[in-house]
């Protein structure tokens, strides 16, 4: 539910992106957020958002394509969240 939510949704709460081209990566960074569901919380406590880090692009001659999804405590908008996300 919440990764298609993520995945699909229209309406979500926080997006950004960015380009990456540097040492044979073109990467494009996608990052979509929403606030975290109760059950969320209660598997995870001091969770408060749900995170979709989209990647898609090439590293030197391959083609990459991936999408991890986490759940962090961290409460700041969309931008702020992509810096530490594409590093990690």
């Amino acid at each position: 539910m919440i990764r298609d939510r993520l995945t699909y949704g229209r309406r979500v709460p926080w997006q950004t992106g960015k380009r990456e081209l540097k040492r044979g990566r073109d990467i494009n960074w996608a990052l979509r957020a929403m606030p975290a569901r109760e059950w969320v919380v209660e598997q995870w406590p001091g969770s408060t958002t749900i995170i979709a880090l989209r990647s898609h692009g090439s590293r030197g001659c391959r083609p990459t394509d991936q999408t991890p999804y986490c759940a962090t405590g961290l409460r700041t908008g969309a931008k702020a969240l992509l810096r530490p996300a594409d590093r990690h």
